[in-house]
């Protein structure tokens, strides 16, 4: 009886030891766990903080931006809806010039971005995403022709598509 007693012992022993030893091994996966948890927090907040950089450069940038662009033209006023529009017709005269120019310009970026200025300043804003777009396909890194056409796009509440040239006018400057 005796010797049944100290084998049950045993075995409830052996299990407690088994128990702990999972418990140790448990404990050593959750410390792993949980120092890669730390790693990763680590990471994220330094990811966090760079965007913030970027966003704190990206506004100084747009209001720089801002700055240059303080009116609209005279012949542009704010609709009801948010909107922009013209108030003064622009004249065929002064379209024939700019066609006649663009047409006589059109493998000079310079040329093309100039143009799409002087549309902007008359309020044509569509012809002017059109010359800023030929600017650009002309010498992709064009910076001051992706700013205007971002800032346009922005002006007629076209964030989504000024965004991605936001993004590529930060990339350009670093």
């Amino acid at each position: 009886m005796l010797k049944d007693r100290f084998g049950e012992l045993e075995k409830r022993i052996k299990s407690a030891s088994d128990i702990v030893n999972k418990l140790q091994q448990e404990k050593a996966e959750l410390e792993m766990k949980y120092e890669e948890a730390q790693r990763k927090i680590a990471e994220l907040t330094d990811e966090m903080d760079q965007h913030r950089r970027d966003e704190e450069e990206f506004t100084t940038r747009v209001e720089g931006l801002l700055d240059y662009f303080v009116e609209f033209p005279e012949n542009v006023e704010d609709d009801q809806e948010g909107g922009l529009s013209v108030v003064e017709p622009f004249t065929v005269e002064d379209e024939k010039e700019l066609l006649l120019e663009a047409d006589e310009n059109l493998d000079n970026y310079m040329a093309q971005f100039e143009l799409g200025r002087s549309y902007e300043k008359k309020g044509l804003w569509e012809k002017a995403i059109e010359a800023y777009h030929r600017a650009i396909d002309l010498k992709p890194d064009f910076v001051d022709a992706i700013e205007h056409l971002a800032f346009l796009l922005e002006k007629l509440s076209r964030e989504k598509e000024a965004s991605p040239l936001w993004e590529k006018v930060i990339s350009l400057k670093k």
